[in-house]
């Protein structure tokens, strides 16, 4: 399990080649930098990524619609639509805010509810309160992928917690 930004594992999988050592290998977040260039994209070839982006949220789905509508292109990977989420809530705060102060956009936040997330397995919903900082929530929210060999195309490994 890598738990960095992920360039700490830029030589990991040749160095376990070289031990003949195939394990298991897991990473959040970082998992994210393999569309950077090709040298990023090898050195996450065989790894999990977790926290990524599902196909079948429709939310998502919408988004990637309208962002290549826009612009020619479609990014089908987590920065995307985990943006798309972040910029959802801020401006859901900042427009609640009174007065718009930190205070005051600390508090709209903890008042964004249950708002519909384009990252995420489908139901997956933006939510915060009091003593809730996590943003995500819903039972399948945790998506799995791993890249396929060919540069931008990876493929869903499962969803976990989805019923």
């Amino acid at each position: 399990m890598h738990c960095g930004f992920g360039f700490g594992l830029l030589q990991v999988n040749r160095v376990l080649a070289e031990f003949g050592w195939d394990p298991p290998r897991f990473l959040g977040t970082a998992f994210q930098n393999a569309w950077i260039n090709q040298t990023m994209w090898d050195a996450v070839l065989g790894w999990t990524g977790v926290d990524q982006y599902d196909e079948a949220n429709a939310v998502g789905q919408r988004f990637l619609d309208q962002y290549q509508g826009a612009y020619g292109r479609r990014p089908e990977f987590c920065v995307p639509v985990v943006n798309r989420d972040l910029a959802t809530v801020l401006l859901h705060a900042f427009a609640d805010a009174h007065p718009l102060t930190p205070r005051g956009v600390k508090e709209a936040l903890e008042r964004v509810k249950m708002l519909p997330a384009a990252s995420g397995a489908p139901g997956t919903r933006l939510s915060f309160g009091n003593w809730t900082r996590r943003g995500w929530v819903g039972a399948g929210y945790l998506v799995a992928r791993q890249l396929e060999p060919e540069f931008g195309k990876s493929r869903l490994v499962g969803r976990f917690g989805e019923e």
